[in-house]
């Protein structure tokens, strides 16, 4: 059985807008990278995986 976390719409452009007490619980920025996963032996399934690494390269790029 799954847990839903969030929800979420695609708008007309094709993005998805994740909620801000999402981002906040989380401790994620518009410096996070996201990564859509496809899960195997699923046809309507992804996962969403945040790279936290490559978020504090992205801030330390931005500061110098």
């Amino acid at each position: 059985m799954s847990m839903y976390i969030t929800r979420c719409r695609i708008d007309d452009r094709g993005r998805l807008t994740l909620p801000k007490s999402f981002l906040d619980a989380n401790g994620l920025c518009e410096y996070t990278m996201v990564y859509l996963q496809a899960v195997n032996g699923s046809k309507n399934t992804a996962r969403l995986v945040f790279d936290k690494e490559r978020e504090e390269n992205e801030q330390k790029d931005k500061t110098i």
